[in-house]
């Protein structure tokens, strides 16, 4: 099967979230590839879905894709918002690669 960029970079941050997990709160972290069937397609369309356990507590991480606009804070709250609603998620992170200025 070929592997593309997006899949690339989504196996990349999801090797770099849980490291960073591990090396800042010192508790593993193993993330797995998640599509939430009840969002809207703007949503599946804009990001990629983990299911992970935080401190006990079941999580969703999700992460806008390289490909996609540049959300602005605001329509990022409100995607998390709605992914939250969703999913009935105890907490929904945001991942990102990179943080601009």
């Amino acid at each position: 099967m070929l592997e593309t960029v997006d899949d690339r970079w989504a196996r990349t941050l999801q090797h770099k979230a849980e490291a960073y997990a591990g090396e800042a709160f010192d508790v593993a972290l193993a993330l797995e590839p998640l599509r939430p069937a009840n969002l809207p397609f703007y949503i599946l369309d804009r990001y990629r879905f983990w299911r992970g356990d935080l401190f006990g507590r079941a999580c969703i991480f999700m992460a806008p894709n390289p490909e996609g606009g540049q959300e602005g804070m605001a329509e990022l709250a409100r995607h998390r918002a709605t992914v939250a609603s969703h999913t009935h998620a105890d907490l929904v992170i945001l991942l990102f690669d990179a943080l601009l200025p």
